[in-house]
């Protein structure tokens, strides 16, 4: 997700120097697959039954999926795969990188709609399971989520997935997102003007349906029969402490080690405690004890939350600066139009972001507290608590 708020910035600086026109634009729906609830429609899980007939000399397999732009033969993860070597028994891993080794039949859009994204890994773990004797699931950023979804949608040890390794994933929605989104999809011309000026940046397009999906609040139930570990670093600015806290699930924020992490969102390859963990829950099919001190978990913890009051504030203030523009370009051009439709849409528009909204302000709020009770503040939860 490197860049979205980059995007965002960006689009404000353009928009205030030239006000366009602003119609309306449409939202995502968040009521699905929220606080563990199985997911809507045909989003809800399929019950899978074994049916799996593997030889004898079947390799152990290991599916990766990568972010949101990532390239189909990402070697992002190759850190971790080439410590893997062979299982136990002397099988070989074989690596399949989602959207590129099977081709187009299994066709990875980064930039698509995460749902049908996940319904495309569920196919192909589903046509691996009787080639492979295990499959693992490595995933890094977004990939998570659509690896979140596929096994929303029914994925499970029946299928032969014993090992479940997310790098940086914004489980529970990206906040980043959400602050995005708030200012760029009030309005249809606002949001071109965005995806534009990302276009032509080089920058993820904030109006993508992966980006608005992302956006989405869900906080999804763990996969069934899977051992699964989410970890991430700190001072990672993409994937907030919110954005993957489960008390479900071991979760790991880790403090940084070497330079090779100052990019904290791609450099969760780069720490050691992170790939060993990483490669001995594929290798044993069960999670390592976490050998980190009481003190180090704590002061992780502490440094996380931080990120995520000093940073989302600062996003949150952003996204809130893009949405004042918005708003005042499609009110003073309503204004002077004598169009009071487009008052009414803009409303509703407005309306059913008010949740996003509300968080937003809440966020940026926390940024005019003086630092010392703001540091107590977050002292006391990371003292008491372990989410």
């Amino acid at each position: 997700m490197i860049g979205l708020v980059s995007t965002a910035v960006v689009a404000f600086v353009l928009t205030v120097a030239s006000l366009p026109a602003f119609g309306s634009a449409a939202s995502a729906d968040a009521g699905c697959g929220r606080d563990g609830r199985p997911a809507c429609t045909i989003l809800r899980p399929v019950p899978q039954g074994s049916h799996r007939s593997v030889a004898a000399d079947a390799p152990a397999c290991v599916v990766v999926v990568g972010g949101l732009g990532s390239p189909p033969n990402d070697d992002f993860f190759d850190p971790i795969l080439d410590r893997l070597g062979t299982t136990s028994d002397g099988r070989p891993f074989r690596a399949f990188r989602f959207g590129w080794d099977r081709g187009d039949r299994y066709r990875y859009d980064t930039y698509g709609a995460i749902d049908r994204s996940a319904l495309t890994l569920r196919a192909l773990i589903r046509d691996l399971s009787d080639e492979c004797v295990t499959t693992d699931v490595l995933a890094h950023s977004m990939g998570g989520v659509v690896a979140d979804r596929a096994f929303s949608m029914g994925v499970s040890a029946a299928d032969g997935v014993t090992a479940y390794v997310p790098l940086a994933s914004p489980h529970n929605g990206s906040f980043d997102a959400r602050a995005v989104r708030f200012g760029v999809e009030l309005d249809d011309t606002y949001a071109a003007l965005a995806s534009t000026v990302a276009q032509r940046t080089g920058l993820h397009d904030p109006t993508s349906a992966a980006v608005r999906d992302l956006a989405v609040r869900r906080s999804p139930r763990p996969p069934r029969g899977v051992v699964a570990v989410r970890q991430k670093l700190v001072h990672d600015l993409m994937v907030l402490h919110g954005d993957l806290a489960d008390r479900r699930m071991d979760v790991r924020e880790l403090l940084p080690t070497s330079l090779d992490e100052f990019e904290a969102h791609s450099g969760i390859v780069h720490n050691a405690r992170a790939v060993d963990v990483a490669v001995r829950t594929i290798r044993e099919h069960a999670v390592p004890g976490d050998d980190r001190t009481d003190a180090e978990r704590r002061a992780a913890s502490l440094a996380a939350r931080a990120v995520q009051r000093y940073w989302g504030g600062v996003v949150a203030a952003a996204g809130l600066a893009m949405a004042d523009v918005a708003a005042g370009a499609v009110i003073s051009g309503a204004v002077r139009n004598g169009d009071a439709d487009d008052l009414g849409e803009f409303g509703e528009r407005l309306g059913s972001h008010l949740a996003d909204g509300a968080d937003l302000v809440q966020a940026a709020l926390a940024l005019r507290t003086p630092l010392p009770f703001s540091f107590f503040e977050m002292l006391v939860p990371t003292v008491v608590d372990r989410d």
